[in-house]
């Protein structure tokens, strides 16, 4: 070594902000499309399909017989 120090260069700090928040926001717009598509995905089209099942097999007549004589209804009598 000649004894000479070395200078470091200095930082650049101008606009580190800006860059930061748009790194930031970037990385957040992208885990929000992913965690969006895997709830619809995983959640919503598995109740839609559930749901659909559900009605599709419904029989109104056969609940409404059911509640009926439960007693569940005031003005209809029971059978």
């Amino acid at each position: 070594m000649s004894g000479e120090v070395a200078k470091l260069a200095k930082p650049n700090l101008r606009g580190l902000l800006n860059k930061q928040i748009g790194v930031n926001l970037g990385v957040t717009l992208g885990l929000v499309v992913v965690i969006c598509t895997a709830m619809k995905l995983s959640v919503n089209d598995a109740r839609k399909k559930k749901y659909a099942e559900y009605y599709r097999n419904l029989d109104n007549n056969d609940l409404f017989n059911k509640m009926r004589a439960a007693g569940v209804f005031s003005a209809v009598p029971k059978q």
